[in-house]
Parts: C-alpha cells; sequence; structure tokens
C-alpha cells in the first residue's frame, strides 16, 4: 500500500517546487543581476534644531563654540 499524503502536506511540497522554479526563471531572465544597490552609509548634508523658546539662545551659543561638530 502506497503511503497517504496529507493534502497540506502536497500543497506545501507542490508550492515549494514551484516558486522554486518561478525564482529559477526570473534569476534566468534578469541576467543572473542583482536588482538592488548597496551603498555603504547615508549621511545627511543639514540637520535642523528645534528647541523650546526657553532654550534658543543656549543652543545658539552651543553652536556657536570654534571646534563644535554639530558646526561641520
Amino acid at each position: 500500500m502506497a503511503p497517504r499524503w496529507s493534502p497540506a502536506l502536497l500543497l506545501a511540497v507542490c508550492g515549494a517546487v514551484i516558486g522554486a522554479l518561478l525564482g529559477m526563471a526570473a534569476h534566468a531572465l534578469t541576467g543572473a543581476l542583482r536588482d538592488f544597490a548597496s551603498i555603504g552609509g547615508l549621511r545627511a548634508d543639514s540637520y535642523e534644531v528645534l528647541v523650546h523658546d526657553n532654550h534658543a539662545e543656549h543652543v545658539a551659543q552651543l553652536l556657536a563654540v570654534p571646534g563644535n561638530p554639530a558646526r561641520s
């Protein structure tokens, strides 16, 4: 007597086979090229500082200090 497969197992195996075939076809159609670009890092060109009015003068003094890394 042949082993009886449950419907869920049969669907899972069929889905895996179909997914593998579609993945191979997509890989072959794109010429095996990757479709993403990797970057080494991300750095903002500028920043905005939002402070409460009570602290604005103090923050302006801190930002005005020569050699402050926030000024570069």
